[in-house]
């Protein structure tokens, strides 16, 4: 009819019905977009005032807190001699399900003894981080000879916490334990929150004396932490061992003490 149209009038009423009817269906369509649109801008607001109401919580990490010292925590800045220790969980990671669950039943309780035996010590600070804990003896400014002996015996019962627990267990999970005494950076960092954190080459060396340890269930300790422990506790050399930055130093198997 359009193509071929006989009368010219009807042509024009025909185009214009449909106009009319496309212009209904165009106007329904974006009001339809409109309101939809409307409907995900209020959902995000919505969900992102939810989020903004909640009450921001981290986990610092400590299962023995430095806040919890009679002292307060320490001021920010560097300490040059702090004695640390690092228990690292080898083998502690599985995509088995079940596997998984029993590691971290067993690493749970570990924890909660190592975390009593920290107190007992009365160790400045324990603190998770992955798979590993970190053992602080006391941070000051000023060498504590006592406090670097209470680690090194905290070092030792947990060493016979862990092998009492896994003793006779189908399982693969181990530990190794790195000593240290050196420089560390303290400080508080982040604000409402905040957390106290150290970092600096006593860390580092324990934690590479804890990753290197020949075998599980050794406790290996620097050199400097040798010097400090010796006359205390029963040692045997491992060895030469480089340290980055450093050069080479020697290593030490701590057995027990005297």
């Amino acid at each position: 009819m359009i193509e071929d149209p006989e009368d010219h009038n009807m042509l024009e009423r025909t185009i214009a019905l449909v106009s009319s009817i496309e212009a209904v269906r165009f106007t329904e369509r974006n009001k339809r977009f409109n309101k939809n649109n409307y409907k995900e801008q209020k959902s995000f607001e919505e969900a992102s005032a939810s989020h903004e109401a909640n009450i921001l919580k981290i986990d610092k990490g400590f299962l023995l807190d430095p806040k919890d010292q009679e002292d307060g925590l320490p001021q920010d800045g560097l300490y040059p001699l702090v004695p640390l220790m690092v228990l690292e969980f080898v083998e502690s990671y599985t995509t088995q399900k079940d596997t998984a669950q029993r590691n971290l039943d067993l690493i749970n309780d570990l924890s909660k003894q190592i975390q009593n035996a920290a107190k007992d010590a009365g160790l400045f600070s324990m603190q998770v981080a992955g798979n590993r804990l970190n053992l602080l003896g006391s941070c000051s400014q000023e060498l504590d000879i006592g406090s670097v002996l209470r680690l090194a015996d905290a070092a030792v019962n947990i060493r016979e916490i862990c092998l009492n627990a896994l003793t006779g267990l189908s399982t693969r999970l181990m530990f190794r334990i790195g000593i240290d005494v050196g420089p560390v950076i303290a400080a508080q960092i982040g604000e409402n929150p905040s957390v106290f954190n150290v970092w600096g080459d006593a860390l580092s060396v324990a934690d590479l004396m804890a990753h290197n340890a020949p075998d599980g269930g050794q406790i290996q300790v620097s050199e400097q932490a040798y010097r400090l422990l010796r006359e205390y506790f029963l040692f045997r050399p491992r060895g030469d061992f480089y340290l980055p930055n450093k050069g080479i130093t020697r290593s030490y198997i701590m057995a027990g003490r005297r």
